[in-house]
């Protein structure tokens, strides 16, 4: 029974800070220990973890470790606060297994999620990963100086910073995945985080040549992996969804997912050896998550799998896989 897929989706997303402390009632306190590795001086316990925009604020966070998550993602965070787009900007067609949003990173800003992150930080036990984007106002010439910005703000709040340039839900954003812009904002955000690990995130639209070329200019900048994918604007004929609006994730993204992540495991070759990837989009069970592992994923990213599985996932999938 999961009652959450009753409710109005807006409402289901909002709620979820409320409902979640319960789910931890019924939650084993151990945390999981399951394909645990280290990396860049992080240690994983096990590979499964949030997507970005699962929780935007960080207010869920210790909810989610609590539930079995190896690591954890906050985000998309950008320098100032903004509201979500206007209009319907989430929904989720139960047949297809999918969900659909365009809220545009709507968070509190910088300033509020230092305060936030710095607060509970001594209670985060797993990586933690920190999502930062633009504001939706600045335009793609002064792009850099967002992500500088939220690197700054964030600087004491942890050592992994993931630099989403892919969600379909800013106007332009995307843009800077073209070769000549991404060259420069990447060589921008590395000199200005020097000792950070930095993790670059790709759009599922593109082709496998700029999917490659994306790979190659990170790997020239000194990016330390990549997270593959975001959502996508592709979309089959029996989604009731806007077209060209909104990105879509769940079931539906599965392949498109599963592509980038082969696409990008032959590309790098022996360099993947050095750098983390992580994989997500369309990962709804245990099967998909071993599927992901066995072709060459680090790590795991779940969304709407927390909501069509549940807040357990976490657990039910180490059951089910667990030799």
């Amino acid at each position: 029974m999961k009652p959450w897929l009753w409710l109005p989706p807006k409402w289901s997303h909002s709620m979820a800070p409320t409902l979640l402390p319960l789910a931890t009632l019924f939650s084993s306190k151990t945390p999981i220990h399951w394909r645990s590795f280290q990396w860049n001086g992080m240690e994983f316990i096990n590979p499964l973890g949030i997507a970005g925009g699962v929780d935007k604020e960080g207010y869920s966070l210790l909810h989610w470790q609590h539930l079995g998550a190896g690591f954890l993602e906050v985000g998309t965070i950008t320098p100032k606060a903004q509201a979500p787009n206007p209009g319907l900007i989430i929904d989720r067609d139960h047949k297809s297994f999918s969900l659909w949003n365009k809220m545009g990173f709507p968070n509190a800003g910088a300033d509020s999620a230092k305060a936030h992150l710095l607060k509970i930080a001594p209670k985060i036990k797993v990586p933690l990963f920190i999502n930062i984007g633009k504001n939706r106002d600045t335009e793609n010439k002064n792009a850099l100086n967002d992500y500088i910005s939220a690197l700054k703000t964030l600087n004491e709040c942890g050592k992994t910073f993931v630099i989403n340039i892919s969600s379909p839900n800013t106007s332009g954003l995307r843009d800077l995945q073209h070769k000549d812009q991404l060259k420069y904002l990447l060589a921008g955000v590395r000199q200005a985080a020097p000792e950070k690990t930095l993790l670059l995130k790709l759009s599922p639209d593109m082709s496998n040549d700029q999917l490659k070329e994306c790979l190659d200019l990170g790997i020239q900048e000194n990016m330390n992996g990549f997270i593959l994918t975001n959502t996508t604007l592709q979309r089959l004929s029996s989604l009731p969804y806007p077209n060209m609006e909104g990105g879509v994730s769940g079931e539906p993204l599965k392949f498109l997912s599963r592509q980038a992540l082969l696409t990008a495991i032959t590309h790098l070759g022996e360099s993947k050896n050095n750098l983390l990837i992580v994989s997500a989009g369309g990962i709804l069970d245990s099967e998909e998550v071993k599927w992901r592992l066995d072709h060459g994923a680090n790590l795991i990213q779940v969304y709407a799998a927390l909501v069509y599985d549940g807040p357990f996932f976490f657990r039910n999938v180490v059951k089910k896989l667990w030799q």
